[in-house]
């Protein structure tokens, strides 16, 4: 009798790349026994999996290798339900898709979590991008992560990643001469 009253809100929000929005949400068990069958501690190689994409042993054994120092690498991982909440516009509930290795990559580069969290939802959560968006827009880094968030809670159609290097080259061409 009730059906659909909360899904008819966002039918477009999967309209960018076409591939991105179907993220993995469960590790391979295959993948995971043959890590773990080397030794690699369970809970590390279901992250890796994920972080993964479930891509192969090759992709998430480099992955463990790169993480097991990681303070949550032993952490069980967190709730499936929880990670579907992007779909609730929540504000600034977007962030919560973010993968949280990326933006301890970028806070390594000196960014904030917050600049992270902004410049991945920005650029599709690809850290390349992300790296280029935040040091495109280091005059005035936190207008531009209030513009990703509002962005973000109307609709993503401007595309401000793509964006992201015509607009820091334009505004400041000729900084940097020290």
């Amino acid at each position: 009798a009730g059906a659909g009253g909360t899904g008819g809100g966002t039918p477009g929000t999967g309209g960018g790349g076409g591939g991105t929005a179907a993220q993995v949400t469960q590790p391979d068990e295959a993948l995971v026994a043959q890590l773990t069958s080397m030794g690699f501690n369970e809970m590390g190689c279901r992250r890796a999996a994920l972080a993964t994409q479930n891509a192969g042993v090759e992709a998430a054994m480099e992955w463990v290798l790169q993480h097991m120092e990681d303070p949550d690498f032993a952490d069980p991982l967190p709730d499936p339900s929880a990670a579907a909440a992007p779909a609730a516009p929540a504000g600034d509930g977007g962030d919560a898709a973010v993968d949280s290795d990326k933006v301890s990559m970028l806070e390594a580069m000196g960014f904030n979590a917050e600049h992270a969290r902004a410049a991945l939802t920005a650029c599709s959560g690809n850290i390349e991008r992300a790296a280029d968006w935040l040091f495109s827009h280091m005059d005035d880094l936190d207008a531009a992560v209030r513009a990703v968030k509002e962005g973000a809670a109307a609709s993503a159609a401007v595309a401000p990643c793509t964006a992201a290097a015509a607009v820091g080259t334009a505004g400041g061409g000729g900084g940097g001469g020290a």
